[in-house]
């Protein structure tokens, strides 16, 4: 039986409203730069959101709790452009971060991120490309499959003031043992 639960996409959406409306972080510290890397690297896989399969799939369902991170090098700068390359990670899963079990489905591996680079806009483009190890559990259909798998993604990255992001992706990868996975992914980044 099929669910329509929508408290991923809620629960993102207030989480991003009231953390730009305010928060302690967002006093009037100012961080230097190499306080925000180090803090951007140590929490960038802490950050909540909702993924949405654009395939009616019998084996995972939908939506899941989303989360997204990578660590990337030093992008290089190519006029409009930056192209950045690392190592990303993303989990769309029934539970919220810790908590595991039920139907999920990740990717870990090498990508490369190419953004552009807009003049005054504040919002970012991007586009990623890589070789993940895929895992999908399905609870439905009592299997957990782990592959290496190509895939990429389109997004933005919307700042919501000095600390928080809002990222909106389309997610597409090859199919991982039958299971289609693309989908859009929303969440809310601390850095």
């Amino acid at each position: 039986m099929r669910t329509n639960n929508t408290f991923p996409l809620v629960s993102c959406l207030c989480l991003a409203s009231a953390l730009s409306l305010g928060s302690p972080l967002a006093a009037n510290a100012q961080l230097s730069r190499t306080e925000t890397q180090i803090l951007r690297t140590t929490t960038g896989f802490l950050n909540t959101g909702g993924y949405f399969f654009t395939n009616s799939s019998a084996a995972l369902g939908s939506p899941k709790f989303f989360r997204s991170g990578g660590f990337y090098a030093k992008p290089k700068h190519y006029g409009a452009f930056s192209l950045t390359g690392g190592l990303e990670s993303i989990s769309a899963s029934d539970h919220f971060f810790p908590f595991t079990g039920g139907n999920e489905f990740s990717l870990t591996g090498p990508s490369a991120r190419l953004s552009a680079n807009l003049a005054g806009g504040r919002i970012r483009p991007y586009v990623t490309a890589g070789l993940y190890a895929g895992r999908v559990r399905s609870v439905n259909l009592n299997f957990d499959r782990t592959q290496f798998t190509p895939g990429g993604s389109i997004g933005v990255i919307i700042p919501l003031g000095n600390y928080f992001s809002l990222q909106a992706s389309y997610r597409v990868s090859q199919k991982i043992n039958g299971v289609n996975t693309d989908g859009f992914g929303i969440d809310v980044k601390l850095f």
